[in-house]
């Protein structure tokens, strides 16, 4: 072997170690990397499901307890990051209490979204989790309105079983072209057959539980929307407005 040939092999091979242990430690900075952001990667994200994310500008939450759980309704906005802004998510939890009773496993849904703060409700029997809100949203040119929305989760999974919805609206006396308006939700409560009752206010003239199926008219600021058997049935409901 000539001495240049011999120089020529001896970088050649100096410089496939080199190559060998850059990417070595690159391999290796990569894993130790990834194991870092693992540990340090909060519970929620392996759920996937965002509720309690540490980037929250905005929260809020109902509760109430029954055989040493708690159940929760929460509502939470993240920080915006460009636009439009992030809406509030709602959600569905369950979680043990102190007591350590709880037999139910944690869990979370999310159950809507409203692009303003919205206004919740929880009931919790051994009927059933109903969780309430309001959900707000805009339309351009022409406003800010409502929905009343009850959602009926179930108690061992926070999962969805049922969801009612009611919307406002306006119709003209001469039948012409209506608009939007707005439902809220108040109060909600459940009776001791097992019935679900939701008191809020609406506008402007109408009020509807899926539109065209069930509407009650007349001008007024409130109602009382009645859904029999809630739990065991899917009735419609009885509207009153006043």
């Amino acid at each position: 072997m000539s001495f240049w040939t011999s120089a020529v092999y001896d970088l050649t091979h100096h410089l496939e170690r080199h190559h060998l242990e850059v990417a070595t430690m690159q391999w290796m900075g990569r894993l130790a990397f990834g194991i870092a952001m693992a540990l340090c990667a909060p519970v929620w994200a392996d759920a996937g499901d965002g509720f309690g994310k540490t980037d929250i500008i905005s929260s809020k939450e109902v509760s109430a307890s029954l055989n040493g759980c708690t159940y929760k309704v929460r509502a939470e906005k993240e920080r915006p990051t460009g636009y439009p802004e992030p809406p509030f998510n709602i959600y569905a939890r369950i979680e043990a209490d102190p007591s350590g009773a709880c037999s139910t496993p944690p869990a979370v849904t999310l159950l809507g979204t409203s692009q303003y703060e919205p206004d919740i409700f929880i009931n919790v029997d051994p009927a059933g989790f109903v969780a309430s809100y309001t959900e707000w949203y805009s339309i351009r040119g022409m406003g800010i309105f409502g929905k009343a929305n009850a959602v009926r989760v179930d108690l061992n999974t926070a999962s969805v079983l049922r969801r009612v919805q009611l919307n406002g609206s306006a119709v003209p006396p001469n039948g012409g072209g209506g608009g939007p308006g707005t439902a809220t939700v108040q109060h909600v409560f459940i009776d001791g057959s097992g019935s679900l009752i939701v008191i809020g206010g609406y506008g402007l003239n109408v009020l509807c539980y899926e539109y065209p199926r069930v509407c009650a008219y007349g001008q007024g600021t409130g109602y009382t929307a009645v859904f029999l058997n809630f739990f065991t049935s899917g009735q419609d409901p009885l509207l009153i407005l006043y």
